[in-house]
């Protein structure tokens, strides 16, 4: 390996993951309804994790005329950005607008579980997620 692959390989085990640390502090992870049947034959959604590791996030409350347009509709009731990576382990996260994104607790904090009303990805290495507060 050369010289600099080596200092890269260095940066990328040390400083790299501190950096993420402050960009994300908090960790997420991305649910999605799943159809099952109760004990009397009734179909009821069910969420289930679809990422099969945390994935490093930041939310942050947004003033109540935050606007956000995906895809040519403008998502104007949001009140939380959710903001993670696009790429988790070197795979595309598989988030999609009808998931739910549930932040592990903070601090003292319960976990939080927003509701995704729109997804941004216009740099291609960080998602934010226009949500609601579930609860």
């Amino acid at each position: 390996m050369s010289v600099l692959g080596e200092i890269l390989d260095e940066l990328g085990e040390t400083i790299i993951p501190e950096v993420a640390a402050i960009v994300f502090p908090d960790t997420c992870f991305i649910s999605r309804a799943t159809e099952t049947k109760d004990t009397g034959g009734a179909l009821k959604a069910t969420w289930v994790n679809v990422n099969g590791t945390a994935i490093p996030c930041v939310y942050e409350p947004k003033s109540s005329n935050f606007k956000n347009e995906i895809g040519g509709k403008i998502i104007a009731l949001a009140d939380y950005a959710v903001t993670l990576p696009s790429n988790q382990s070197q795979t595309l996260v598989d988030i999609r607008t009808d998931d739910r994104i549930v932040v592990i607790a903070r601090g003292n904090q319960l976990a939080k579980t927003f509701k995704i009303l729109g997804i941004k990805n216009d740099s291609g290495v960080v998602l934010e997620a226009a949500c609601k507060l579930e609860n």
